[in-house]
């Protein structure tokens, strides 16, 4: 008889569900998962199941981020988004569920991370602060006990994401980006110096991190975009063909100029660049090589009268609006207030619309607009709302709306092209993030990668019809699309992100 073990029992059921920051118990004994549902596709919930098998546990709704335990195992911390009082908290509760309490809070637009309760119990450690902002984000420790917070990272960061305790209590690592245009990184920080230094130093994008059990291996999350350019001739899928054939270099921004070439985010490296190519993929030439050092640009759209082409750049250490010369020359900053995203043309081409990024702990993102030669910002609108286009007769924008942030859903709206009250709201909720009017202005294409199943490209009709299915997609996402300006064609970003687990080995 054989002495291998059995395989063990499934650890739940399968259903339309995805799953999120898995967790052991500090026993072995279960595992606790964060999970989004087809039927609640923006409610995360903490369920619990035992590693032999069996049914799983629901115990806790609205949690963010993985649990992390106590020492005794006996309690768990998370981050919960409160969206009325515009917060960010870190609960503590049983790990049953029960007994919940709040114990650190942070006002929008800063957020807390990942927690991480030290071995020793005292404390907790969090990634906290604006990741939209300019090297604005930190590390905070929570005194277990009497719940105090302090910041005690000496530097601050573009972005940190995951933490975890070395066994001594005394060193953390995390993942992290120092700048704008850094790919993250594994780093370890001194605790309670704050102190960092990078554990890798490459041009790899780490995600995630785990720690094995005495700290000596460490498991970092490498991310990679891998994805190409379709075009497909309206109203037939079936007749869409792969343009580009790379391992890469297409981040998703994607615009047809007057002329019938595609203008698109790229990488040259780990730069991100813009560059243009015929409708065939042939001769593509990268167009901002003058901004290139280190500076992040993107979110490129080709002006109607083929003259410029505006886009976002991190020049200046903030997101602005930008607009160069079609051939990439003579780059000239349109918009300089607080940050500015998701540029888009009126068909006259003399406005340039933009999503004014939420910043203070009172402010939001809106639409906003600005003329083609720069000048004063207006804002159009005064609720949550991103991601303009704007219609092709320039009477109407497009965009999402949210009724607050944290876990209300977007919804697609349309309102005036001068700003004001919606005009209308759909009723589903949608997580695209590109919007494009069809182009004889009736209805709305835009995309859809679910939690569960095929990712999709859609059309809502503006009379309020039935959401019409363009095409579908097995295992591969949508990452940008644009309509060709005689409406003949659609040009899109497909493909996936790839993983790959790096065991790093006496990093101490």
């Amino acid at each position: 008889m054989s002495n291998s073990p059995r395989p063990r029992a499934a650890t739940s059921p399968p259903t339309e569900v995805r799953y999120h920051a898995l967790t052991f118990s500090p026993d072995g004994s279960h595992i606790y998962y964060v999970a989004l549902t087809k039927d609640a596709p923006f409610l995360r919930t903490l369920y619990r199941v035992s590693v032999l098998g069996g049914p799983a546990k629901k115990l806790i709704e609205g949690v963010e981020t993985a649990v992390s335990f106590s020492p005794d195992g006996a309690r768990i911390v998370f981050r919960r988004s409160l969206s009325e009082s515009r917060r960010s908290v870190l609960i503590v509760a049983n790990r049953d569920g029960g007994g919940e309490r709040e114990v650190a809070s942070i006002r929008y637009p800063e957020m807390f991370y990942d927690p991480a309760w030290s071995p020793d119990g005292r404390v907790i450690a969090c990634a906290a602060g604006n990741p939209e902002g300019i090297e604005s984000m930190y590390v905070v420790a929570v005194s277990a006990g009497d719940w105090t917070m302090r910041k005690f990272s000496t530097q601050a960061w573009q972005w940190v994401g995951q933490t975890a305790w070395l066994a001594d209590s005394n060193n953390l690592v995390m993942v992290a980006a120092d700048r704008t245009t850094a790919p993250r990184q594994v780093c370890r920080l001194t605790y309670p110096g704050g102190e960092a230094r990078k554990v890798t130093n490459d041009a790899n994008v780490y995600n995630r991190l785990s720690l094995g059990a005495e700290s000596g291996v460490l498991a970092a999350l490498q991310v990679k975009q891998v994805s190409n350019v379709w075009v497909m001739p309206a109203g037939d899928p079936g007749q869409a063909k792969q343009i580009t054939f790379g391992a890469g270099g297409y981040r998703g921004g994607i615009s047809w100029t007057p002329g019938g070439k595609l203008v698109y985010d790229s990488e040259a490296g780990s730069a991100k660049t813009i560059s243009v190519m015929d409708a065939d993929g042939s001769n593509p030439q990268q167009l901002t090589g003058d901004m290139d050092g280190g500076v992040k640009v993107g979110s490129a759209t080709a002006s109607p009268d083929s003259r410029y082409i505006v886009f976002v750049s991190y020049q200046t250490g903030e997101r602005h609006v930008w607009r160069m010369n079609i051939d990439g020359g003579n780059p000239v900053q349109l918009t300089n207030g607080s940050g500015e995203d998701d540029p888009y043309f009126s068909p006259d081409g003399r406005w340039v619309y933009y999503t004014k990024i939420e910043r203070g702990g009172a402010d939001r993102p809106v639409i906003g607009r600005v003329s083609i030669d720069g000048g004063a910002l207006e804002e159009l609108t005064d609720e949550f709302t991103a991601y303009p286009a704007v219609s092709p007769d320039g009477k109407l924008i497009a965009c999402l709306r949210a009724e607050g942030p944290g876990d209300f859903p977007w919804q697609l709206a349309v309102y005036p092209s001068a700003g004001g009250r919606p005009l209308k709201v759909f009723p589903q909720s949608v997580s695209a993030q590109y919007i494009r009017w069809t182009p004889d202005g009736r209805g709305l294409t835009y995309t859809e990668n679910p939690v569960a199943g095929a990712s999709k490209i859609l059309v809502q009709p503006l009379d309020g019809g039935e959401t019409v299915q363009l095409a579908e997609f097995g295992t591969d996402r949508v990452f940008g699309l644009d309509w060709s300006r005689d409406g003949k064609r659609l040009a899109y970003v497909r493909g996936l992100w790839t993983t790959n687990v790096v065991l790093i080995r006496d990093f101490k």
